[in-house]
């Protein structure tokens, strides 16, 4: 389709000629300095021009690239034993096109174009991608991986791409290992957020959607858009009755049987603090709980622990609050971008901070992400809970934070012994998924009275 001419004579003799046969043979040397492949005065088919022109005599790429823009297809891949070699379009991929160890084989290398290149990362990334493990969470595209959400950065997406796929450049010989240039590799992050399900979060344990129905199956739920990491067997309901109300509400007040609550409303605002993790996803916004004693050895620990336990199944560990914005505000970014669904703060003696006051009025939680050039931003699906002694809130925060008071009458209430259960801890982990089934029970009949 290109005719060479002399550059200073456009009506000179052409530096190619094209024979009624087909061939074409070359006689400019000028095209030699650049194209050094080419062999001037012998004839060359279609095919060996183009290789030698645009692919630098690589026949195996020539071969490829022609694959890929759909010229005999199935025939060369049937002659030249091209099978394991992907070709996207918009039919899934065959069984064929799997890599050894069911990695995806994704063509690098050669003198393919950027655009091209990122193109097949990011399909092979969306076809690998089943089960979900990997999400748009806010606006970053995040991995589950130990437990919680990570964002990928380009680090990570190398990471990624060598854990699920199997980068390759074609030589003469033989389909040799590649690396994708980084360029790639970000542009392909960069459009894989909008192909991939979003997450609002991490949930460890079975929770109610918005149609009033029960999640319990582990993984990516696409109904409520949580990821739920864990779960364990609970019996809830269809249609809960006042029994069954009366039995949930008996089972955690057995629960928090010991704690010296001050009042009824404490121990309301207990029960809103062990709800709240399982419809997290379908409020807005949520106060912050505080938990304040009156002084060491009340109790306030255990209580937050057993209350994070039972939503989590996990002993959740406790950080300082930091009084400093600044601080808080890299702490609560480093807690977003994870998707965890409770955060628990102790030794937060005083309630104050921008950060902190922004993290409870706002539906979304925006900040620069380290590895990350943007601001990113995140849903805040997560439950607050803070921990301290005759607490001080500060400024806006009162009208933001639900209090769940404990005050003991003891002199030295570390010293207690007459405790229905001895040790709360092992009672807790044992009645589990009765204490959830019973939260459930509550939240079922809450939905079914409209």
């Amino acid at each position: 389709e290109e005719r060479w001419l002399h550059p200073w004579g456009p009506n000179s003799d052409e530096s190619a000629t094209v024979y009624p046969d087909g061939h074409t043979t070359i006689w400019s040397e000028t095209v030699v300095q650049h194209h050094p492949e080419v062999i001037t005065k012998r004839p060359y088919d279609p095919f060996g021009l183009y290789t030698a022109l645009f692919h630098d005599g690589d026949w195996r790429e020539a071969t490829i690239e022609l694959v890929k823009q759909g010229y005999g297809a199935q025939t060369m891949r049937t002659m030249l034993g091209y099978s394991d070699i992907v070709a996207y379009s918009d039919t899934p991929p065959s069984d064929d096109q799997l890599a050894d160890n069911g990695k995806r084989i994704v063509y690098v290398g050669g003198s393919r174009h950027l655009d091209d290149i990122a193109h097949d990362i990011t399909q092979a990334m969306v076809d690998i991608n089943e089960p979900p493990h990997l999400f748009k969470h806010g606006d970053v595209v995040s991995q589950f991986t130990r437990g919680e959400l990570e964002a990928v950065d380009r680090m990570r997406m190398v990471n990624v791409m060598e854990t699920y796929t199997k980068p390759v450049k074609l030589t003469k010989d033989s389909v040799v290992p590649a690396r994708a240039e980084i360029a790639a590799i970000e542009l392909a992050l960069l459009r894989l957020v909008d192909r991939l399900p979003e997450v609002e979060g991490v949930v460890r344990s079975p929770f109610l959607r918005a149609d009033g129905s029960v999640c319990a199956d582990v993984g990516y739920d696409m109904r409520s858009g949580n990821y739920l990491a864990s779960t364990i067997h609970t019996n809830v309901p269809d249609m809960p009755s006042t029994a069954d109300m009366r039995n949930a509400v008996a089972l955690i007040d057995d629960m928090i049987h010991d704690f010296p609550l001050k009042s009824q409303a404490d121990r309301a605002h207990v029960f809103a603090l062990l709800l709240t993790p399982l419809v997290r996803h379908l409020v807005p916004l949520t106060p912050l709980f505080i938990m304040d004693g009156n002084g060491p050895g009340v109790g306030k620990n255990l209580l937050a622990e057993s209350c994070m336990y039972v939503a989590t199944g996990d002993w959740v560990q406790t950080d300082p609050l930091p009084t400093d914005s600044e601080e808080q505000r890299k702490q609560i970014t480093a807690l977003m971008s994870t998707g965890r669904s409770v955060a628990l703060f102790d030794e937060a003696h005083i309630i104050t901070g921008t950060s902190l006051a922004r993290l409870i009025t706002s539906t979304t939680w925006g900040d620069r992400l380290l590895g990350y050039s943007k601001q990113v931003s995140y849903p805040n699906r997560i439950t607050v809970v803070a921990l301290g002694n005759n607490v001080e809130v500060q400024g806006d925060m009162p009208r933001r934070s639900i209090l769940v008071r404990l005050e003991s009458q003891l002199a030295r209430p570390y010293d207690r012994q007459d405790f229905r259960h001895g040790n709360l801890r092992d009672w807790v982990e044992e009645h589990r998924p009765e204490l959830v089934g019973a939260l459930l029970t509550l939240l079922v009949a809450w939905h079914q009275a409209g």
